[in-house]
């Protein structure tokens, strides 16, 4: 079989403003609030019962607090007005954590369809005035609204105590149920607040290029008798900023 081989030499010189590299780094955003309240995200009196609450932050709010679209966040954390410590009970009682993007910014009910469980370890008693509550896995935000559902199932062991979360009053953005003493959530009641909270999460970042350049690079292609070839090649750009190469030395049968 008769083997041809066509040589493509060129030389690119380009010049790039700004070739972005990706590097993720921890990236923070907080939405605040300074009313004290004990329904969001725990009531922390019902650590043996269990308890269940979900809020929903509004896409403006999380644009004007920094949390850009495509962030994946691997913490949160809650505010209190005091430090967030037990007067009862022996043992952790973990939580649950979800997180969901739903349509709308009120709830009526409970929102079941569309979560994402990214936590079932974490625990609130940290004795400070804040609580930081990691993931156990990372939830990538794709923008739009934001709901958080928190949960404790029943344990007659599990710490309670008083705790006062700040807070911003936010009309119909939560909702919040009690188990009773056999650990049978009740009917939810609708919130009107949504915690202070910090959203830790990973992003992009860039660290430009100024200049650079490709010098005599060689493509090499084979081609076989009897099998048509299209005389082609393409160079695409995958980077964020364009650049314009210039070529030379083209053997036949290429040309610009």
């Amino acid at each position: 079989m008769l083997k041809r081989k066509i040589y493509l030499k060129l030389l690119m010189s380009l010049l790039l403003m700004a070739l972005a590299v990706p590097q993720l780094k921890a990236e923070t955003a907080d939405v605040d609030g300074s009313t004290s309240q004990t329904q969001v995200p725990l009531n922390a009196m019902y650590g043996d019962y269990g308890y269940h609450s979900q809020m929903v932050y509004s896409q403006a709010m999380l644009e004007d607090a920094g949390l850009p679209a495509g962030a994946k966040i691997t913490a949160i954390t809650f505010y209190a007005e005091g430090n967030i410590s037990a007067s009862s009970g022996s043992e952790n009682n973990p939580l649950t954590i979800k997180l969901g993007q739903p349509d709308g910014t009120s709830l009526s009910s409970f929102i079941t369809d569309g979560l994402t469980t990214v936590s079932t370890t974490g625990d609130i008693w940290s004795g400070n005035t804040s609580v930081t509550l990691e993931f156990n896995s990372e939830y990538s935000y794709d923008g739009g609204n934001l709901l958080i559902d928190v949960s404790w199932s029943r344990n007659p062991n599990g710490k309670y105590g008083t705790v006062r979360w700040l807070a911003s009053s936010v009309t119909g953005a939560s909702r919040y149920a009690n188990n009773n003493s056999s650990g049978v959530e009740q009917s939810s009641t609708p919130g009107n607040y949504l915690p202070k909270i910090t959203f830790t999460y990973e992003a992009g970042s860039v660290e430009p290029i100024t200049s650079g350049e490709v010098l005599t690079t060689s493509l090499e292609f084979n081609t076989y008798a009897g099998v048509a070839k299209t005389d082609v090649v393409s160079i695409k750009n995958t980077g964020n900023q364009p650049f314009t190469p210039t070529f030379s030395t083209l053997n036949a049968p290429f040309s610009i």
